[in-house]
């Protein structure tokens, strides 16, 4: 009986410490625009193709954005926290059952990006990168010879081949290029990685179509924001970022802020310092749902940069009949899509459905 009251007694007094470890301060460093109540079935934009796994109930929300955006007629989405990172060192489990090198991780903001050490990209640099080639998540079919460049650190830039094709990118056509969905849906970065913030399970995650990125920008119905019915956007500049904040179809702008600027002008028109918040500003923002997607420049021919290249352009899973990728644009003078040779370095943001 004695020897029981004493471990009682520790256990109270290791519980005490714990809780007085947890204070004020730490509550309001948790991420307030992380949801942690979601709850549903993370397959791709083709129902449960793309894999979701929700057996892991303590992490299902991690790195998920509070704010939903209609994709098309019937389906709305969650943004991750921010671009998607990789670096060579650690392992992770992918959906195929197998561990491998590597650990994929998003932003700790939506603001950040890696930007010219992505020029540093190769097989044994260590550092983060988050400027990706199309299609390379890190899985290979065995039975594909023509997809050599799957790796995220793949840079060779390739002419396009007697498919009209850039050669080693992607699921190689038989007979037309194909997307990273349905069979080949494994070539997506978020169905084939586990995200180490983002649940640290395959399959929770994917990449928007380009019929989707088109639907987000320009079609979806949304609340009235200042004198703009359906307010799907802005350029704006938040912390000394460049880039377009997207509002999620239910928003209720934050009193505190100053109302946006210049909505759902994507050319010339609008500048992105015709809205520039601070932190404090975008906090609210962000709180109240909004995602901002950062200009997070370009890496081009393997992992040369230039001046002309700092614009954000990010993949769709959608490949171009004309041989490239289609990523979609955000540029000082314009936002729409446009097909990017597959072996461009973009950024890559994820999505999971509602």
């Amino acid at each position: 009986m004695k020897k029981i009251t004493l471990f009682l007694a520790a256990m109270f007094a290791i519980g005490s410490i714990a809780m007085t470890g947890f204070t004020e301060k730490d509550k309001t460093e948790e991420p307030a625009h992380v949801i942690d109540d979601h709850g549903g079935d993370n397959g791709g934009g083709n129902g449960g193709e793309n894999g979701g796994n929700n057996n892991d109930p303590v992490n299902e929300n991690a790195g998920m954005l509070s704010g939903l955006f209609s994709v098309s007629d019937n389906l709305k989405v969650h943004f991750s926290q921010g671009n998607l990172q990789y670096t060579i060192t650690g392992t992770h489990l992918c959906a195929d059952g197998t561990t491998q090198p590597g650990t994929w991780r998003f932003a700790e903001n939506q603001y950040d990006f890696i930007g010219e050490d992505n020029a540093n990209t190769s097989p044994s640099y260590d550092g983060w990168i988050d400027l990706f080639g199309w299609a390379t998540s890190g899985y290979h079919d065995a039975n594909d010879e023509g997809n050599v460049n799957y790796m995220p650190y793949s840079t060779a830039y390739e002419e396009l081949d007697e498919n009209n094709h850039f050669d080693g990118y992607g699921p190689s056509p038989d007979v037309v290029p194909q997307d990273i969905t349905g069979d080949s849906r494994y070539y997506d970065w978020g169905v084939y990685n586990a995200i180490s913030n983002g649940g640290n399970v395959p399959g929770r995650w994917r990449t928007l179509t380009l019929d989707e990125w088109r639907y987000l920008f320009r079609w979806r119905e949304c609340d009235t924001l200042g004198d703009t019915i359906n307010a799907r956007f802005c350029k704006a500049n938040v912390c000394g970022v460049n880039g377009a904040i997207l509002f999620p179809d239910v928003y209720e702008h934050p009193a505190s802020v100053a109302i946006p600027q210049n909505i759902n002008i994507p050319n010339a028109l609008a500048a992105f310092a015709d809205n520039t918040y601070d932190a404090d500003a975008w906090n609210a923002m962000q709180r109240a749902g909004a995602v901002f997607l950062p200009s997070a420049w370009q890496r081009k021919e393997g992992v040369r940069f230039f001046p002309g290249y700092e614009d954000g352009h990010y993949w769709s899973s959608t490949h171009n009949e004309t041989g490239s990728a289609n990523a979609y644009v955000i540029g000082a003078s314009v936002i729409s899509s446009y097909g990017n040779t597959c072996s461009d370095g973009n950024s890559v943001r994820l999505v999971r459905n509602e």
